[in-house]
């Protein structure tokens, strides 16, 4: 074991324990929430909705859906 470690130093300096996924580096439910899921589905691009093929009308609703403009039940319960 002693070859394994020939570099390391010890100090006075006490442990530190701090999180790598903000930036103050403190735990936040939210953040552990975003890790989890970073990486699983591909960011939305928007430009996706103005190359649909469909209505004005329709492209413009999906993106009122996407900034979250529209009053659905959920939005309204809040």
């Amino acid at each position: 074991m002693w070859q394994c470690v020939p570099g390391i130093t010890l100090s006075q300096r006490r442990d530190s324990i701090s999180w790598k996924w903000t930036p103050s580096g403190s735990y936040t439910a939210a953040s552990a929430y975003f890790t989890q899921f970073y990486g699983s589905f591909p960011p939305f691009l928007v430009t996706k909705v103005w190359k649909a093929h469909a209505e004005p009308e329709c492209k413009y609703f999906a993106l009122t859906i996407v900034h979250r403009r529209i009053l659905t039940a959920d939005n309204l319960a809040t």
